[in-house]
């Protein structure tokens, strides 16, 4: 925070990640340039701050610094939101690391009290100001506080996606962080936290399933440790020396942990570019303006997000797949776990697995593209070439043997990728999971976890999803907005697809049971929420969850032959939520004899000769 504007919030932000894990696409350009959807990254991340409340942004670059002044030209140009942030940039191209980059910041005197350091590829939709209020407060009390480190409530499968987003700390009952330990590149996942720590403080809350948002609010003392210990280069070495020797150094952490509604994450690498482009998809936070579409809906697991005029032939089989606008798909293709940029063109019985092509890029009929593999923007790949584990590029690189010259606009690059971390499939994932019997372990035996239980994070969600609707309902909130705080929820208690479309059919009924047992009123909460209907139940396994929670409801409730329980199924046949073959399919496993047969049994035989009758017209 500047003295002589103190009410001025500023934010650091660094658009280089310092290693080659975007390699060949950071060929001309930071890696925070590479689409994200709709826009750059770092389009997100100034969206993020504007949103959050700074005013005063300064630009850390280390490389590609004419694409990025072009970008905040014409960004200006277009007069997007974040383009009224004061922007300066910062030149440094001699820097190598983090650390080299706080270093050279503080030489420079920018920056002479508190701020936010953006990490590169940061995004999120947090309010920094009662975040940074509190930091403030934090150093009042304790003058060492040097870091408050915000980090997201998460779920473990959805960390084993990306295993750099997966981190476990400990804290005191000030929020002061007293250890930490991120399961990125981790050989053993199982931590050991020393006893000294455990005996020093009466109470510590433990935190398992985190994700650090790369987003933190820095004291005025945050810069110098950095200039004073040139062994510290990335902000995780600074953490681990800083709690090692916090009374020799005389400074603290804290924590600040976000839920619900609040979301944040960083691209950092292939394996959470995937999972987060996935989240925000499903968060609706881009969804309703960038153009893209969900296919392969029918299996959660397998579903894949598709751009604006991008085609998938009924021939081509796409899974677990992120692919831009404007790309050509031939037929037969089968793309496994892909990321495609926009404008690309994929031939004939072409293959690409667990890998990423760039932007106008060119694949031939017949070629494979397995393991890992980076092109660059540009890339031809010609007939039948199989590529493996191998980075291309369209241009030569400085040194290039024959055997890396696989045509006239693709070449292997010559970098070394051993300890980038790879894309991973659902079932490796699970495998991983499956592996996985302990997080934390003590010397105590009488230690317990602070954690809840799975069935207590249901029970929360549930009753967020109640109140959430319920208020949509009195207040007449946008149903766009509900599905935001619902997708929250489900990210902060780690609930599985299945469990939401349950939960949010279970809600409403809730509501209605709630307030009256009038028809009516339940035909206006079902009209009013239809929009959020359509969100989450779009496919046959979505449908089954929806009539569960119909189910569930009317024999939990004893109401198994009441009137509401026909009206809901008719409603939603007649509003293309639930189709004849699921009301059908789930009416037959209902015993014969049970109180919700018989009452809809009519609607369930109407629905058999009407189908009946489809048939014989078609005949």
């Amino acid at each position: 925070m500047s003295k002589k504007n103190p009410c001025i919030l500023q934010a650091v932000v660094f658009t280089d990640t310092f290693n080659d894990e975007f390699y060949p696409l950071t060929q001309d350009l930071p890696s925070t340039l590479i689409p994200l959807m709709d826009k750059p990254i770092l389009s997100h991340t100034l969206e993020a701050l504007q949103a959050g409340g700074v005013q005063e942004v300064f630009l850390f670059c280390k490389s590609g610094i004419s694409a990025i002044q072009e970008f905040i030209r014409k960004a200006q140009e277009e007069k997007v939101l974040w383009s009224f942030l004061k922007i300066e940039l910062i030149r440094s191209e001699s820097c190598r690391t983090l650390g080299d980059c706080l270093r050279d910041l503080d030489g420079r005197g920018l920056i002479r009290g508190d701020f936010v350091l953006v990490e590169p590829g940061a995004i999120a939709n947090i309010d920094l100001l009662p975040i940074f209020r509190k930091h403030k407060e934090i150093t009042r009390n304790d003058k060492g506080a040097c870091l408050t480190m915000i980090c997201m409530k998460t779920g473990i499968e959805q960390n084993m996606e990306c295993e750099a987003d997966d981190c476990m700390y400990v804290t005191s009952p000030e929020g002061k962080l007293v250890y930490y330990k991120t399961y990125f590149n981790a050989a053993d996942r199982k931590t050991s936290v020393p006893m000294d720590i455990i005996l020093k403080y009466d109470r510590l809350s433990w935190h398992r399933g985190q994700r650090d948002i790369h987003i933190s609010i820095c004291s005025e003392k945050f810069l110098p440790l950095f200039s004073d210990n040139f062994d510290f280069e990335t902000k995780e070495e600074f953490i681990k020396n800083l709690l090692m020797n916090e009374d020799v150094m005389d400074c603290s952490m804290y924590v600040h942990e976000i839920s619900g509604v609040s979301y944040g994450g960083a691209i950092i690498n292939w394996q959470n570019y995937q999972s987060i482009s996935f989240e925000l998809f499903d968060m609706s936070i881009k969804k309703s303006s960038s153009g893209y579409k969900e296919v392969n809906s029918k299996d959660s697991k397998l579903r894949s997000i598709v751009g604006p005029n991008t085609r998938i032939p009924s021939s081509a089989k796409v899974s677990r797949c992120i692919i831009g606008e404007n790309v050509t798909i031939g037929k037969n293709v089968c793309l496994e776990d892909a990321i495609v940029f926009s404008n690309s063109k994929l031939g004939d019985n072409v293959k690409v697995r667990l890998s990423v092509i760039g932007s106008n890029c060119t694949i031939m009929n017949n070629c494979e593209i397995l393991n890992n593999c980076v092109l660059g923007n540009n890339v031809q790949i010609s007939e039948k070439t199989i590529v493996d584990k191998c980075l291309i590029q369209a241009t030569p690189p400085e040194f290039c043997d024959e055997k890396d010259i696989l045509g006239d606009h693709a070449y292997i690059a010559s970098i070394e990728r051993s300890d980038i971390p790879e894309m991973k499939t659902t079932e490796k994932v699970q495998q991983t999971l499956q592996e996985l019997s302990e997080y934390v372990e003590t010397d105590s035996e009488d230690d317990e976890s602070s954690g809840q239980s799975p069935e207590e994070d249901t029970d929360l969600f549930l009753n967020e999803v109640v109140e959430s609707l319920t208020r949509g309902l009195e207040d007449d909130v946008n149903c766009e907005n509900l599905i935001f705080e619902i997708n929250g929820s489900r990210y902060a208690y780690h609930i599985p697809l299945e469990e939401v479309n349950f939960f949010v059919i279970k809600g409403i009924l809730k509501i209605f049971s709630q307030k009256t047992s009038e028809i009516k009123f339940l035909a206006k909460i079902l009209s009013k929420f239809k929009m959020i209907l359509k969100n989450y139940i779009r496919n046959e396994a979505s449908m089954k969850d929806c009539l569960a929670a119909v189910e569930d409801q009317a024999v939990s409730s004893g109401e198994e032959d009441k009137d509401w329980v026909l009206f809901i199924l008719k409603w939603f046949y007649q509003n293309d939520i639930l189709s004849e073959d699921a009301i059908l399919n789930w009416g037959k496993a209902l015993h014969p004899e049970e109180k919700l047969y018989i009452k809809i049994h009519p609607f369930l035989k109407w629905l058999e000769e009407a189908d009946e009758e489809s048939s014989e017209d078609e005949d």
